[in-house]
C-alpha cells in the first residue's frame, strides 16, 4: 500500500534534506552524522534511495576574490568568475568517483 501523498510532493517526487555542522567539529564527523542518519532512513519502509553526496575526503577551495584589486587593474569581476568557473566547474568533464574521492 502506498504511502498518501505529500501536498506540493506527490508520492514519487521526493525531497531534500540538508545537513550543517553547527557545532563546528569538522567535514569527518558530518559525514558520519549524514552517514548515520541516512542509515536511521533505511529502516523506515517509506523511504527510498537514501543517498548524499557529501563526501569529507574531497577537497574543498575557498576563493577570496581581491574586488578593489581587480577593480584598481581594470579587470571585471565577469571575467575574473567565469575563469573561475571554467576551470573549477562547468569545464570539467572528465572527473570520476573512486574510492570515495573525485579523481580528474
Amino acid at each position: 500500500m502506498r504511502p498518501p501523498p505529500i501536498k506540493g510532493l506527490g508520492t514519487v517526487g521526493g525531497f531534500e534534506m540538508q545537513v550543517q555542522d553547527r557545532g563546528g567539529v569538522g567535514f569527518e564527523m558530518l559525514q558520519a552524522s549524514a552517514m548515520d542518519l541516512i542509515a536511521e532512513g533505511r529502516k523506515n519502509p517509506v523511504l527510498t534511495a537514501l543517498n548524499t553526496t557529501f563526501r569529507s575526503g574531497v577537497p574543498q577551495i575557498y576563493v577570496d576574490v581581491d574586488r578593489v584589486k581587480a577593480k584598481r587593474q581594470e579587470i571585471p569581476l565577469s571575467v575574473i568568475f567565469n575563469t573561475l568557473q571554467a576551470n573549477l566547474g562547468s569545464a570539467y568533464v572528465n572527473d570520476f568517483n573512486l574510492f570515495g574521492r573525485t579523481w580528474k
